[in-house]
């Protein structure tokens, strides 16, 4: 598979930025409505919790991408088990 990344630098910033998106999560339920630019995150400042997505999809509709899921999905499948429950939606 070739590299999509044009240099090392640029590899750099796309994790730092998963990085960072995985510690605000820890915090915050980020999510994206299908208009929304690349890169581009909204917050509710709450811990993802089934209410909190229940609320986010209520109010925005089921099109949102909520990455606190996509977080839950890589690490269920990476054979990743967590120690508590900072991204459980239970």
């Amino acid at each position: 598979m070739k590299n999509p990344y044009k240099n090392r630098g640029e590899f750099e910033m796309v994790v730092e930025a998963a990085k960072k998106l995985v510690r605000m999560g820890r915090r915050e339920t980020l999510f994206r409505l299908p208009g929304d630019k690349l890169g581009e995150w909204r917050t509710v400042k709450a811990p993802f919790t089934a209410d909190v997505k229940k609320f986010i999809v209520g109010k925005y509709g089921d099109e949102v991408v909520i990455a606190n899921e996509d977080f839950l999905r890589a690490a269920s499948s990476s054979g990743f088990v967590p120690v508590d429950n900072r991204f459980s939606a239970n």
